[in-house]
């Protein structure tokens, strides 16, 4: 059985993962590449970035979220260009919208 503190211990690993896999790394191509083939509000989109890297910089540590993102980025990069750079756009609106997230698309 786990513990309080050993599910505080999971979670602080995890946070800075939890935080920068979908909406930070995600966000970025979004704001860079999409627009070339999608409408995509930049203004929400940064604001949005903004805030979860703010967050995670105050609840973790600058250095901890910076050891996060670099490595999600590339993994994210990675998988928008095996699916194309088009479709990626496009299946990212689709999953923004099933999340109530489409605002980032101008929805």
């Amino acid at each position: 059985m786990l513990t309080s503190a050993r599910c505080r211990r999971r979670a602080a690993r995890m946070a800075p993962k939890s935080l920068c896999r979908v909406p930070i790394a995600a966000m970025y191509f979004m704001r860079t590449v999409c627009p070339k083939y999608i409408r995509v509000d930049l203004d929400f989109a940064s604001k949005m970035s903004e805030a979860i890297l703010a967050r995670g910089n105050k609840e973790l540590s600058v250095a901890a979220m910076q050891a996060a993102i670099v490595p999600e980025v590339e993994r994210r990069r990675a998988e928008m260009l095996a699916a194309g750079e088009a479709s990626w756009c496009k299946s990212q609106r689709a999953l923004m919208r099933e999340i109530g997230l489409g605002k980032v698309f101008g929805d």
